[in-house]
């Protein structure tokens, strides 16, 4: 059985640049950088590629993000990949999954999955993060 956290998180820094802005969808690889409090307290700094579609804004977006800070008390790093669908009319869930061998000090062997609700639009969101340690 795993051990769940629980935090809260703040985007402190969001760097977006275009790359396609046709028909149909745009497209930005966007840059967040994140601030950690709780069970989950550090920060992160997150590369994604985001798209939204037209009038009706059903947002996705996939990428990775590196963690640094600690876990219920345990320091080091690691990394986690994104995939979130935000159909139209419904509240967008972000699921995330701890990217293998990725973890360092205290959080080496590190692997779960986490979730955000909401967008990130602004305050702050909670990141619920499941995992177990070797």
């Amino acid at each position: 059985m795993g051990t769940t956290a629980t935090g809260t998180f703040r985007t402190d820094g969001l760097e977006e640049q275009p790359f396609y802005g046709g028909r149909g969808a745009r497209l930005s690889r966007t840059r967040l950088v994140r601030t950690f409090h709780g069970e989950i307290v550090g920060t992160s700094e997150a590369n994604l590629i985001m798209t939204s579609a037209g009038r009706l804004e059903a947002p996705a977006h996939s990428g990775l993000e590196r963690f640094q800070g600690a876990v219920n008390g345990r320091t080091g790093t690691f990394v986690l990949q994104h995939a979130m669908i935000g159909p139209f009319g419904e509240q967008p869930r972000t699921e995330l999954r701890i990217v293998p061998d990725t973890g360092t000090g205290e959080l080496v062997g590190i692997r779960g999955s986490a979730f955000i609700n909401g967008d990130d639009t602004g305050g702050e969101l909670t990141f619920v993060l499941d995992y177990e340690l070797d």
